[in-house]
């Protein structure tokens, strides 16, 4: 009888630890999950005429891995005339709608840690306003150049997303990005 008491504790004893993590949380409780790291990423856009350097600008903002889209907006809102309305009024007359455009350097990144990098989707936008042709003074002219990528990044090493010509001029733009794990 002994040897069978024995046998049965330590089999209970044996078999308690893999009960307990086949355990499952109550509904409504959360449950662990894995670390997220976050990290800074640094834009760097050069832009280049006739080989040399003429601007630098470095664009530098933190997001967390696997948690949605971090963005980075600068610039101006440029008011845009989209018609014009009646009021109701018989003293006021007409008035002018306005609408808004986003004008400036505008920045997204979506960063995913993976097991041999970092996967991130980025967006990197232009615009500016251009010179507006003679025979429609009112219409503005919005010049826009757009990188839209992803990229395996290494901690540490500096990646060319992309080069390209902005357009009313001579220049060109490389935009490079570099990431670093925030402690």
């Amino acid at each position: 009888m002994k040897f069978a008491q024995i046998l049965l504790a330590s089999t209970l004893l044996l078999s308690a630890p893999l009960a307990h993590t086949q355990e499952k949380a109550a509904p409504g409780v959360d449950t662990p999950k894995a670390d997220v790291h976050t990290y800074r990423v640094l834009f760097t856009l050069t832009e280049m005429e006739a080989g040399k350097r003429v601007g630098l600008q470095h664009v530098s903002m933190t997001a967390n891995a696997g948690s949605g889209t971090a963005t980075i907006k600068i610039g101006s809102r440029v008011p845009i005339s989209t018609g014009s309305y009646s009021s109701g009024d018989p003293g006021k007359g007409s008035q002018l709608q306005m609408t808004y455009l986003d004008v400036g350097l505008s920045i997204s990144v979506q960063l995913r840690e993976l097991g041999y990098g970092i996967d991130a989707t980025t967006k990197i936008e232009q615009s500016s306003l251009g010179e507006a042709p003679a025979a429609t003074p009112a219409d503005p002219v919005i010049r826009q150049t757009m990188v839209q990528n992803n990229a395996i990044l290494s901690l540490g090493k500096p990646l060319i997303l992309g080069s390209l010509d902005i357009p009313g001029s001579t220049r060109h733009m490389d935009i490079e990005v570099v990431l670093e794990r925030v402690p």
